[in-house]
């Protein structure tokens, strides 16, 4: 099984007089003794003898798509076979509207390896046979997200024994991700083994890979500056109003290629980290990360937005800049001109062999190129925080060293060192993380002195001398309690519950300076935070009432409240202190708060930690 894997080049090791970012940079990450595990167990392999021999009932696909949107249906196609125990036929490749490529399975596949690989698992087969040409057709593209194995049972193994025939539409994100063992190991089986590009694509792709990987470590950028990109995110190009015209004629033109949140704005949507980086974005972040303006870069992708014009910042910072146009010789590339497919295949070939692998935006490319990259020994790969990283690159005040240890520290978690899955359906990669994760000591320490400033100003003295103390001091990557004093206020303060929508103030018998430093506080986790908030309010008189207002009043505008425990347990809590400058955590209104705190808005209140106790007497003293 070893020699069917598409395998990257060996990496570089770096030599030679280097600083300490510089040698950082290039380190990868530790791998914990993670290796690829394709042991299929007892009863998997039993009935693959009866599977692979399935004749009677078949499974086609139409993928859709660009190139790795469609390996991912793909994968997912082999999977559903195996669960309906079909035989598959091989693939169709729907022509991309964006690209217009018509290339067919064979031409981006080696069909041969695809079947050979897979035959203990799935009957392959070219076409259909005779017998089935003029079966009813029943074409399903209605299926919803995230289906389970037992869902796609249900639905399809009757249809399928009665017709004995299934078409499949439209399957992206379709398939759960927590599927048993054996068939997430048959995904990976199919995707880092099976699905091996075809011949004249993998040579060039090999061959111009050697001639990057001989010079030493080198990048491999997926920078999105397409115009696709830039009409399809609803984003500013950052090259200026005459280039901003022609996206927004294009994207008026073409409403129906805008992705989502239709009602944010390009200012609000960037803010959101839902905008590529720009070139200049990117030079500032490889530089902040400690790579050496020496570093040799290959840019995947296709011709950016504006021309060169668009690389410019970073070619003036990174000059060794590389794309397959410049490392392909004589009319290396000529076969494979206009086939987005085939192009986008030899930029995965080259990524996959780079030291280090960025890329500028979320999607298939860079998602599929992280599972390959950890699945050939957890190869480096930096996924931008482009929401933690916005405050930072708009504060003018830090120096380079400053800028640099507030980017690194955002990044130490996101390396592509092995992720441990958590029991949210469907997140089989994503942390759970607290409010501090992704903010550093140097944020907080700003966003402190600001608000500090904010409640000298409206006399609270005492609040003012806490929050500085408690955002001077240093925050653990693990910190999963929020807690401040509100003593004489009689208010008995909130959580913060996960929504899907930017941060509100709701607020119930507040007074002014309370409002000011919760939508303050809210307003400033939104932009270091991966996830939005929703501060709840309540007067200690009345707690019960207002929480049910408000729960009400969150789930009308479509605030999703979840009250299941097990997904609100790393939930972060402002906790109270009473007129005797002592927590409330025993006392019986606090109990009822948090009860109904917990059936309305699903806020799990836990124990204080002990520091926690001894340190707020001296926090707050009014």
């Amino acid at each position: 099984m070893a020699k069917s894997l598409m395998a990257p080049l060996p990496l570089h090791p770096v030599t030679g007089n280097v600083s300490k970012e510089e040698k950082e940079f290039w380190e990868q990450p530790d791998g914990e003794g993670y290796k690829p595990c394709l042991d299929f167990n007892l009863k998997y392999r039993k009935a693959s003898a009866r599977i692979s021999k399935e004749r009677r009932r078949f499974l086609v696909v139409v993928a859709s798509g660009g190139l790795n949107q469609q390996r991912n249906q793909i994968v997912d196609a082999v999977v559903i076979a195996r669960i309906l125990e079909a035989a598959l036929v091989v693939p169709v490749l729907q022509v991309n509207p964006i690209w217009g490529d018509e290339s067919e399975f064979s031409e981006i596949f080696d069909v041969e390896h695809f079947k050979r690989v897979l035959r203990a698992d799935v009957r392959i087969v070219s076409s259909l046979p005779s017998t089935h040409l003029m079966s009813r057709q029943s074409i399903e593209n209605q299926i919803p997200y995230g289906v389970s194995p037992y869902w796609i049972r249900a639905r399809f193994s009757r249809l399928l024994n009665e017709e004995g025939l299934l078409i499949l539409k439209a399957l992206d994100s379709k398939l759960s991700k927590n599927l048993p063992p054996d068939l997430q190991k048959l995904r990976c089986k199919v995707a880092f083994h099976a699905l091996r590009f075809a011949a004249p694509i993998q040579d060039l792709g090999n061959m111009l890979s050697k001639r990057m990987w001989i010079e030493g470590p080198y990048i491999a950028l997926h920078l999105r500056l397409e115009k696709d990109i830039w009409v399809r995110s609803g984003c500013l190009s950052s090259l200026g109003p005459e280039y901003d015209k022609i996206i927004a004629k294009s994207r008026e033109s073409q409403p129906e290629y805008l992705t989502g949140r239709l009602n944010m704005n390009p200012i609000r949507r960037r803010l959101a980290g839902l905008c590529p980086l720009s070139a200049l974005e990117i030079a500032r972040f490889l530089k902040a990360l400690g790579a050496p303006s020496t570093a040799r870069i290959y840019i995947a992708g296709g011709e950016p937005f504006g021309g060169s014009l668009a690389l410019q910042p970073l070619v003036a910072e990174f000059p060794n800049v590389m794309t397959k146009e410049i490392l392909a010789k004589g009319g290396e590339l000529s076969p494979f001109m206009n086939k987005a497919s085939a192009l986008a295949a030899i930029d995965y070939i080259i990524s996959l062999s780079s030291n280090v692998f960025i890329p500028s935006h979320g999607g298939n490319f860079g998602r599929v190129m992280q599972g390959h990259r950890a699945y050939a020994g957890h190869k480096k790969h930096v996924r931008p925080n482009k929401r933690a990283m916005l405050p930072v690159f708009e504060n003018s005040t830090f120096s380079s060293d400053e800028f640099g240890r507030i980017i690194r520290l955002l990044h130490r978690k996101s390396q592509g060192q092995p992720e441990p899955r958590t029991n949210k359906r469907d997140r089989d990669t994503s942390l759970s993380l607290s409010l501090f994760d992704f903010a550093s000591p140097v944020i907080f320490s700003f966003f402190g002195d600001l608000l500090s400033e904010v409640l000298e100003r409206k006399q609270l003295l005492s609040m003012a001398a806490f929050f500085r103390s408690f955002l001077d001091s240093p925050v653990g990557p693990k910190t999963t309690h929020f807690w401040g004093p509100v003593a004489n206020w009689g208010f008995v303060a909130a959580g913060l519950v996960d929504i899907e929508k930017p941060p509100e103030m709701i607020s119930g018998n507040m007074t002014g300076a309370m409002c000011v430093c919760s939508a303050l506080l809210m307003r400033f986790a939104w932009m270091v935070r991966p996830r939005n908030y929703l501060l709840l309010a309540c007067h200690a008189s009345n707690e019960t009432v207002q929480l049910y207002q408000l729960s009400r009043w969150a789930k009308g505008q479509g605030y999703f409240l979840s009250e299941k425990k097990e997904e609100t347990k790393s939930h972060s809590l402002f906790l109270p202190v009473g007129r005797d400058n002592k927590i409330m955590g025993i006392s019986s209104i606090l109990q009822r708060c948090f009860t109904r705190l917990y059936k309305t808005a699903a806020i799990q209140a836990t124990s204080l930690p002990g520091e926690l106790k001894a340190g707020s007497h001296a926090a707050a003293a009014i």
